[in-house]
């Protein structure tokens, strides 16, 4: 900005420089001019038949002659170096508009694609959480199906005792024991279907293919962006240590992948939309 002051400053200088030399030769040679009429034509009779009157008379025309040219030259300096000023105003002006449109819109652009990052971010953090918190219900819900199956199988050999011993025994075994077995063994097989859906339903939770889906949708859009070094370091992070099944995940771990993640997008939003590596 400095640099550009001093530019101004100096062609202003030069403009100025420029006009007072012109004039300058425009007036010596209008005062050398006559000098030489005087000499080398006023004063030779041979040369010249003209009274001193007249003579004046052609000096008085070209003294204005001079003074009027000089007057003209002046003012159309002015007027040209005035509109070339005004032009160079309006240049500028629209330079600096055009600058700032394209700033702006290079700004909501990056600040378009930080928010297209942020969506996958998303789904893909959701995703991930909706996989762990899975697996820790599927673990939950295979005890409670082990009990439940365990309990059905001692209600089928239960049953079958009595069915043996009734062939058997016939009046002698009450029927009123058999006939409470029933109904606890049907309620039992229900309980266990509702199981086995419930299981289903969260499986589908945990396998994890929206995730694997944006993580890579993410990794190609960021790629060749310094700025986002740190985020897709992160995203690598957490996407190798989930899909190791020799790593058991926690949720400490989890939640703490999931803030660093989301720390490391708002560095790179930041950074990114003002472009400060720049």
């Amino acid at each position: 900005m400095y640099k550009k002051k001093n530019e101004v400053k100096i062609k202003k200088n030069n403009s100025w420089r420029t006009m007072i030399i012109v004039i300058g030769i425009y007036i010596i040679l209008s005062i050398i001019i006559p000098i030489i009429f005087k000499y080398c034509i006023f004063e030779n009779p041979e040369l010249s038949n003209l009274t001193n009157s007249e003579w004046a008379g052609f000096l008085g025309s070209y003294a204005g002659g001079i003074l009027g040219g000089l007057g003209t030259l002046i003012a159309m300096w002015y007027t040209v170096k005035t509109s070339l000023n005004i032009q160079k105003e309006n240049n500028d002006a629209m330079n600096i508009q055009l600058q700032s449109d394209i700033q702006r819109r290079d700004k909501e652009s990056r600040e378009k694609f930080a928010n297209e990052i942020a969506n996958h971010l998303g789904v893909y953090i959701t995703d991930i959480s909706k996989y762990y918190y899975a697996n820790i219900e599927l673990e939950k819900l295979e005890e409670r199906k082990e009990h439940v199956a365990e309990r059905l199988s001692e209600q089928e050999e239960e049953e079958h005792t009595f069915d043996i011993h009734f062939e058997i025994l016939q009046s002698y075994v009450p029927m009123t024991s058999k006939n409470r077995v029933i109904p606890e063994k049907n309620r039992t097989e229900r309980a266990y279907v509702d199981i086995l859906h419930e299981e289903r339903r969260i499986k589908e939770m945990a396998i994890r293919v929206k995730a694997n889906e944006e993580y890579f949708i993410m990794q190609t859009l960021l790629k060749n962006i310094p700025t986002a070094d740190n985020l897709c370091a992160e995203l690598n992070e957490m996407q190798n240590r989930v899909r190791d099944e020799n790593v058991e995940l926690t949720e400490k771990w989890v939640e703490k992948e999931k803030d660093l993640l989301m720390w490391n997008y708002s560095e790179f939003r930041k950074t990114y939309i003002d472009k400060s590596e720049e």
